[in-house]
């Protein structure tokens, strides 16, 4: 591959070539007495076809030989096989010992358990979870992974089917109870899935069975008659167990993508990822869970299902999602206490809206309209500025880079970092280094469209910058422009110099009355500044008490006010307990305050602080009295 080769493609076939040897050197087979046999055939395969290809110049030709490479990479890596990748292979064909030796990437996976959790079911509530009645005794995992796939209505591989027939000549009883307990299983009468899909994929078992000579239960064409009838509005998907003995999640859905001019009706592959991310990798017992834009809710529902002890806020804003998510709530638990429905419109939200803090908030494509970016980054920054470990995961399906890039512009603009990313696509987590995980879902997901799914983990800038004036006293021409907006809608150019500590306030400043006057002399003196600097000149300068953007930055420039990110954090704090705006909260809730921002205070503590807050003769606190022991406690 020389000549008029461009050098980003040689050096990518270099790579890979190196790559590929280093695998096939260090290559552990499934068979250990096999190991030495699959070192040299990887070997052999890859200095053979490298000097088959080397006179190559078709860029096109080159480009599709880098992808066959990384394709066969990735599927070595992915599923411990030395040989071209068959059609499909089994989830569980890879090499277990692997995930046990992972040793990979150290942000995200400090935080995981040790290992990949090998079963859910450990963690599970058996009192808020349906038994599938799915009869797994004489199961293989062609079974297994037709049973998975069917009851969440995904895309099942040709091959598996016919797997699967092929055990019904074998074991009849297998037959039967197949028949019996997963084509015909009763939770799905209850939960109906898309007929179209299901009558597709019964028309195609029978032909199957037909041509290995079998007859067709009748049971099997009972079920594929019911299927003949017109579509209806909704259908379901059931996401069951690792040893599928029980059901994690019941998901209503529209039968349409796009209906009522919401797209949040219908299940979307990043909310499956994200699910399987989170019940898979994290340890979220003992966590308030806030999810934006939920959907049909898969997520937060998947997450209280699998962790105890977990709070969980689902939201959205469309009537008709809102509805759906309340269904799916009631239909996936008996005690609907640990799961909440809340309408949150991005646009003006507030964290008085929330009765909890959340740990973490998560979110599945909602990045797909850069309109609406800004809003989304302002709602995420607001509720991780409260707790100092609380951090977001955003799950997006890739569609148009472009509107990635846009979101990480907006997340540095909303002074929120991206700690980590991790790509998920053909049962593999890929993280930046080059790490990878395989893993299969536990809740699969078929697309038309084969798109990766990337996970961010989010964290708030603003916590980790220093105070220093040099830093701190920087203001966007976007963000003053905001403020000045807020406090005159008819001419957000201008503002009021009474408006001045308002406007200061919302930028996240605390500023002194001594340094309001200050700031408002500063202006004075710049306004006669301008007017003798036109003395003599045809311009005349009117001296009003109102301020322009312009000066308005070269105040706050010149003054060095020192901007105290805590206050609105605090602020907010305040407002979840008073919520009323009375001005003042209780003695009681200064302790939930306190506890509410995960601060490991004794009891002992606890008392003191209470008791060191400036009480009326009825026990409130007032909001000022609430900031001072906040600082002196150092709980901010």
């Amino acid at each position: 591959m020389c000549g008029a080769v461009p050098l980003c493609s040689r050096t990518r076939v270099l790579t890979l070539y190196k790559e590929i040897l280093r695998l096939g050197k260090n290559w552990n087979a499934r068979d250990t007495e096999r190991t030495l046999k699959e070192r040299d055939d990887i070997l052999n395969e890859a200095r053979q076809t490298f000097r088959e290809n080397a006179q190559v110049t078709d860029s096109k030709r080159i480009a599709d030989l880098i992808l066959f490479a990384e394709r066969r990479l990735c599927h070595a890596q992915h599923y411990g096989i030395p040989y071209e990748r068959p059609e499909h292979v089994y989830p569980q064909t890879a090499y277990i010992d692997r995930r046990q030796r992972y040793n990979g990437k150290q942000n995200l996976l400090q935080m995981f358990t040790p290992q990949i959790k090998s079963t859910t079911k450990s963690r599970l509530n058996p009192e808020s979870n349906r038994s599938s009645n799915i009869r797994t005794k004489r199961f293989n995992m062609a079974a297994s992974y037709f049973a998975r796939y069917y009851f969440s209505g995904s895309k099942i591989p040709e091959h598996i089917i016919v797997d699967v027939v092929k055990s019904f000549l074998i074991d009849v009883q297998f037959y039967i109870d197949f028949v019996l307990s997963v084509l015909c299983n009763e939770l799905l009468s209850t939960f109906p899935p898309r007929r179209t899909y299901r009558r597709n994929l019964l028309k195609v078992l029978i032909d199957k069975i037909e041509g290995f000579g079998m007859e067709v239960a009748d049971e099997i064409f009972s079920l594929y008659a019911t299927c003949m009838s017109e579509s209806v509005e909704n259908c379901f998907r059931l996401f069951l167990s690792d040893d599928l003995s029980q059901v994690l999640v019941v998901v209503r859905e529209s039968t349409q993508q796009l209906c009522y001019g919401t797209t949040g009706l219908s299940l979307w592959q990043a909310s499956c990822d994200l699910s399987n991310f989170l019940c898979r990798f994290l340890d979220l017992a003992d966590t308030n869970i806030l999810e934006l834009g939920a959907g049909c809710g898969l997520t937060s529902i998947a997450v209280a299902k699998c962790f105890h002890n977990c709070v969980t806020t689902v939201s959205d804003y469309d009537p008709r999602v809102l509805s759906q998510l309340s269904f799916n709530v009631q239909t996936n638990s008996k005690d609907n206490s640990s799961i909440k429905v809340l309408n949150i419109d991005w646009t003006s939200f507030s964290m008085s809206q929330l009765s909890e803090i959340p740990d973490i908030v998560v979110a599945a494509d909602v990045v797909y309209d850069c309109s609406v970016l800004a809003a989304l980054c302002t709602v995420i920054g607001q509720c991780l500025s409260l707790k100092k470990k609380s951090r977001a995961y955003i799950a997006s399906t890739v569609r148009n880079p472009l509107t990635l890039e846009t979101f990480k512009q907006e997340l540095n603009a909303h002074c929120l970092r991206i700690n980590d990313e991790v790509m998920y696509q053909y049962d593999t987590f890929i993280f930046t280094d080059g790490s990878i995980q395989k893993c299969a879902s536990l809740f699969p997901y078929s697309s038309t469209l084969e798109s990766p799914t990337f996970i961010y983990e989010i964290f708030n800038n603003r916590r980790e910058m220093s105070c220093s004036s040099s830093s701190s006293t920087q203001v966007s021409r976007k963000e003053a422009e905001a403020a000045f907006a807020m406090c005159n809608e008819e001419r957000p150019h201008l503002l009021k110099l009474s408006d001045l500590k308002l406007v200061m306030r919302a930028l996240g400043f605390d500023p002194r009355n001594a340094q309001i006057d200050q700031m408002t002399m500063r202006f004075r003196e710049m306004q006669r500044t301008k007017v003798g600097g036109h003395q003599g000149s045809h311009h005349s300068v009117i001296v009003t008490d109102h301020m322009d953007v312009d000066e308005f930055l070269e105040i706050l420039k010149e003054d060095g006010i020192e901007k105290d990110e805590t206050t609105d954090e605090m602020r907010s704090a305040f407002k979840l307990f008073d919520k009323e705006g009375k001005g003042w909260i209780t003695a009681e809730n200064l302790r939930q305050v306190a506890i509410e921002l995960g601060e490991e205070l004794s009891e002992e503590d606890l008392e003191e602080m209470i008791q060191e807050a400036s009480k009326d003769a009825e026990g409130r606190v007032a909001e000022a009295d609430f900031f001072a022991i906040m600082k002196r406690t150092c709980l901010y």
